[in-house]
């Protein structure tokens, strides 16, 4: 962060960090991608917070942004990770 950031903005940037190494500690092979995002909806509302619809993760594979999209809320998806 940089400047005077305030208190919130300080606890929004920690409960978005521990949101995100939540949804990493749950990708394993064989863990439908569905699961990403429904522990990081649970992280985030136990955190006092909500996620974002609009917005969602991406893979970085031979292009930026480009698929899988993982989304960070709870949703019915039948794809899992692969070894």
């Amino acid at each position: 962060m940089m400047g005077n950031v305030d208190e919130e903005g300080k606890n929004l940037v920690k409960a978005t960090e521990i949101c995100l190494h939540a949804g990493i500690r749950a990708c394993k092979p064989g863990e439908f991608f569905r699961t990403i995002g429904t522990v990081i909806e649970e992280t985030a509302h136990s955190l006092g917070y909500r996620v974002v619809p609009a917005f969602l993760g991406h893979g970085i594979g031979h292009y930026f942004h480009g698929p899988p999209d993982i989304f960070h809320f709870r949703r019915n998806s039948i794809f899992y990770w692969r070894e």
